[in-house]
């Protein structure tokens, strides 16, 4: 019995025609149908995750770490700061064990303000200030070491245009500076320089 051939093989070749793997020979001469072998599973196609939940959540986690640096910057030049009054404040031990708490002459610095009508004043040493509301006169005694670049800034409130504002600084009874200014929003300051 012989087996029948679909013709000769490439090229004047004898064809060996059988069928491969149980399967007949289409058009792929060997190859099986396209799909895969049937019979077997097909994974179906992954799904393409989506982008943009994890964009945003990146960008919020970078909006949290930003918000923590600068609470911890802000801390830490707050503490910073407490720290600085904490040292610059006389100890009992520094002044001497004296028993009504006062320091020592030159170490106090009288600040005295004027206005003709209600002003502001802000005053302090080293980048670290205080502002008081007053009306007409305010007097305020710091602890400033002569060490110290220690301003007073008073500004007019009122905005008259014939309105006055003056500071003085005295340490030890000796005026170290007083300076006047006039107009509306008129600004005097004064300066304690090493």
């Amino acid at each position: 019995m012989s087996t029948p051939t679909n013709g000769p093989g490439p090229e004047g070749q004898s064809g060996n025609h059988y069928p491969q793997n149980g399967y007949p020979q289409q058009g792929g001469q060997g190859y099986p149908p396209q799909g895969g072998h049937p019979g077997y599973y097909q994974e179906p196609p992954k799904k393409k995750r989506k982008k943009w939940p994890w964009i945003v959540g990146a960008i919020v986690l970078l909006l949290i770490l930003l918000f923590a640096g600068c609470a911890a910057l802000i801390g830490g030049a707050a503490k910073s700061v407490n720290d600085s009054i904490q040292s610059s404040a006389p100890s009992e031990s520094a002044e001497g064990g004296s028993s009504d708490g006062a320091t020592s002459g030159k170490d106090q610095l009288q600040v005295d303000a004027t206005a003709s009508e209600s002003a502001t004043a802000s005053y302090g040493a080293g980048g670290s200030m205080s502002t008081a509301e007053m009306g007409t006169t305010w007097t305020e005694t710091v602890t400033a070491k002569t060490s110290d670049f220690f301003t007073v800034t008073v500004q007019d409130k009122s905005g008259a245009s014939d309105a006055k504002v003056t500071c003085t600084l005295t340490r030890a009874g000796k005026t170290v500076q007083e300076n006047s200014a006039t107009g509306a929003y008129s600004i005097a300051t004064c300066t304690d320089t090493p």
